[in-house]
């Protein structure tokens, strides 16, 4: 290392055509990075913006490829975004999720690996982000999708979509409802118009018509939001599932039809398991069990206008039983001696609490009552 102070032209050529930076200079020349950014203003040597620099840091993408494109635009239709700081020139691509999708992130990040993309754990939200370096490749989305700031469906790359792509939107903001069969597309960014529009793609390429439903979000109890997704019938969700399921990563089989009943009838049979085991041991639950269930079927009698036939019933089958049944007519007794003698410890009571005297009674809270007298 030679301890010097370089000329104009070798600073120049060192700066601009090897595309150092200024460190690295101070380390070929061993001196400070501040006598060289001193050195450089000195000359006149302007440095680089903001642009220049990523194009040096980063390897110019001219093309991306179909993988790449796929992951973007799917992305940019369901939960991903593309933002530039207020002091930036370039985007970023950025996305959240939460914690049991970490597996797909980091799919993401493995197709977005010429993004330089990272993923990093928000402890405030209890999510995982992700987020790539700024590329001007990226600028070049964000004018395409956000033309007026806030995201709007670009058809010409819509129009490119695939399996793939459409994978990827179904994974960010689809789901699947085991109960009807069938999909739907959480659209609630994009307009009425722009909805349409999806809905028409739909058709035309994937022979698929979506109904475009609608959805009111209430602010402060009294104003409301319309928003919009796009719900297919079971015919369509069969054909959506069989076009998207062979890109579907395994962290979203949640989202496919198969394991979303298997997980259903698995979480059922657990359940049920759990409920006999609580009735056999809990004499509580099984008293509350019982109750609901007698409340249920009084209910649907009296609908029914039959409960007055069915006490008729009762009142006659215990008299039968009554006659014939010696071991019932021992239980019923024992239960009325057990009920005559509650009573009289009630009336007892009652009947202490009048021989107390009044002053006794204010002390206790209660209040005196006035005898009247017998003119």
């Amino acid at each position: 290392m030679s301890n010097r102070i370089p000329k104009i032209e070798e600073l120049k050529q060192m700066y601009w055509q090897e595309k150092k930076n200024q460190s690295q200079i101070a380390q070929e020349l061993g001196c400070s990075q501040g006598t060289i950014s001193n050195r450089m203003k000195r000359l006149g040597i302007k440095p680089r913006n903001n642009q220049e620099i990523a194009s040096i840091k980063y390897p110019i993408i001219k093309k991306l490829d179909n993988e790449e494109f796929q992951v973007l635009v799917g992305s940019l239709l369901g939960d991903g975004s593309l933002q530039i700081n207020k002091e930036g020139i370039n985007a970023r691509f950025t996305e959240h999720k939460k914690i049991g999708d970490v597996e797909y992130l980091k799919w993401k990040a493995k197709v977005l690996t010429r993004f330089y993309p990272r993923i990093a754990f928000n402890q405030s939200q209890r999510v995982f982000a992700l987020w790539t370096k700024v590329h001007p490749k990226l600028t070049e989305f964000r004018k395409h999708w956000y033309p007026n700031g806030r995201k709007e469906v670009n058809f010409g790359d819509l129009e490119r979509l695939d399996a793939l792509g459409l994978a990827v939107w179904y994974m960010d903001d689809g789901s699947y409802n085991f109960r009807g069969d069938t999909c739907a597309l959480y659209t609630e960014s994009f307009e009425l118009m722009e909805n349409k529009a999806l809905k028409l793609y739909f058709e035309r390429k994937w022979a698929i018509s979506p109904r475009i439903c609608c959805k009111r979000k209430s602010r402060n109890n009294w104003a409301t939001k319309e928003t919009y997704f796009l719900l297919f019938n079971v015919r369509d969700s069969t054909k959506f599932l069989e076009v998207v399921s062979p890109f579907v990563h395994s962290c979203m089989a949640r989202k496919l039809k198969i394991t979303r009943v298997e997980d259903h009838r698995k979480y059922l049979k657990k359940l049920a398991m759990k409920r006999r085991e609580r009735y056999h041991n809990d004499a509580n639950y099984r008293k509350k069990r019982l109750a609901n269930v007698w409340q249920k079927r009084k209910q649907s009698m009296i609908k029914r206008g039959v409960y007055e036939k069915y006490l008729e019933k009762c009142r006659s089958h215990d008299r039968w039983r009554w006659k014939l049944d010696q071991d019932y007519r021992e239980r019923r007794l024992e239960r009325h001696k057990k009920w005559c003698q509650k009573a009289k410890k009630i009336n007892k009571k009652q009947s202490k609490l009048q021989e107390i005297e009044p002053e006794k009674l204010h002390e206790l809270g209660a209040e005196p009552q006035e005898k009247e007298k017998n003119e």
